[in-house]
């Protein structure tokens, strides 16, 4: 069902704030920001020669240049929710590589999901949150996903380096990450309204 629009005095329309919206925005501002953070530090663990892992760093840049230009091709063939869902499918499977195997080229390929994908996440929430409030009340909304998404980036980079200084390694912090990507990306399909808001034209 369509979210329920209530009307106030001075005749603007407000729905309720979509909780798995902005959990999920949050947690991507969490998973991208830990990769982005240490994954240069990542990297110089695994292979000593920084001529091998400086390179870490550009190919996220690249990857997420690259995105970019996807998603415009994307937003042709599937909703927000799906693009969302999957980029944050493919965000949550990138933090596991350097866990699975942690050597420069997983390390390289998890930069490639996480740069590959936060930007197409990004732009995607914001298209949804237009697509399910009404105009005069989606700023809202926006600011609400932006608020989550920014706390997001700051704890990341606490919880990862508390965690690192407890076991010495990167691991727990990108496997809680990966799991609540993971959890967001189902609760974003799951939880996807059948129709959108009406817009009336003033």
């Amino acid at each position: 069902p369509g979210a329920r629009v209530a009307a106030r005095p001075n005749g603007t329309r407000r729905t309720p704030l979509n909780g798995s919206l902005v959990i999920a925005y949050g947690a991507a501002g969490m998973g991208y920001v830990i990769p982005a953070t240490y994954l240069p530090v990542m990297a110089r663990d695994s292979v000593p020669d920084p001529l091998v892992f400086g390179w870490s760093w550009p190919v996220f840049g690249a990857a997420a240049f690259a995105s970019t230009l996807l998603a415009a091709r994307l937003q042709q063939r599937f909703s927000n929710r799906a693009i969302w869902a999957a980029s944050q499918g493919v965000m949550a499977a990138g933090l596991l590589l350097p866990v699975l195997d942690p050597h420069i080229a997983a390390i390289v390929a998890a930069g490639v999901c996480v740069g590959g994908t936060f930007m197409i996440v990004t732009m995607a929430g914001i298209r949804e949150a237009h697509r399910i409030a009404p105009p005069e009340d989606v700023m809202r909304h926006i600011a609400a996903m932006t608020a989550a998404f920014a706390t997001g980036q700051m704890i990341g980079p606490l919880f990862a380096s508390t965690l690192h200084g407890l076991t010495g390694s990167f691991a727990a912090s990108l496997l809680a990450t990966s799991a609540a990507l993971a959890a967001t990306a189902l609760a974003l399909t799951l939880n996807s309204p059948k129709t959108e808001v009406v817009r009336h034209e003033a």
